[in-house]
């Protein structure tokens, strides 16, 4: 009896087999939800200190920060209110990698002071948010940093307040 050329199905088990295992362990040890969790998260680190520097060039400039809106964004100096991902100042402001999240921008009536929030996605694991992952100690209980009552739970601000 002669043998046909190809694969039998038992060969073709074992291989999809060997390929779900791969992919188990990759996943297990890589957890490329988490990666990915991280990665946003740095971003979102990245843009805030971006913010604070383009914050801190108008102090200089002007004496004072920009006025925030009701909307918790920053306004123009001609009154109109800058979105994030929109201009401000001839820069563009970065806006979040998560479209159900937003960044919340505070600034106080005499412009003096300003706090800026994100949300974090790794939460308590992340060493650098505000009260283990909770809300940060200033944030308003109605100020949110993306849909569902998401927690703004990690800012920056500037230097003669705390966030």
């Amino acid at each position: 009896m002669k043998r046909e050329e190809g694969a039998t199905i038992i060969e073709y088990l074992a291989i999809l087999g060997a390929l779900f295992f791969v992919g188990y362990l990759i996943f297990t040890f890589v957890n490329p939800i988490d990666e990915l969790k991280k990665s946003r998260d740095g971003q979102r680190k990245r843009d805030l200190a971006a913010t604070a520097a383009m914050l801190n060039e108008h102090y200089l400039q002007l004496g004072r920060y920009p006025q925030s809106s009701k909307e918790y964004r920053l306004v123009r100096l001609d009154g109109t209110e800058a979105p994030w991902g929109g201009l401000f100042l001839g820069k563009s402001l970065p806006k979040d990698p998560d479209e159900n999240r937003w960044y919340v921008y505070i600034a106080s009536p005499n412009g003096q002071t300003y706090l800026l929030y994100a949300n974090v996605e790794k939460g308590e694991l992340d060493p650098q948010v505000c009260a283990g992952g909770l809300s940060c100690p200033n944030v308003a209980k109605n100020v949110f940093c993306g849909k569902d009552g998401i927690l703004c739970n990690y800012g920056i601000s500037s230097g003669n307040v705390t966030p």
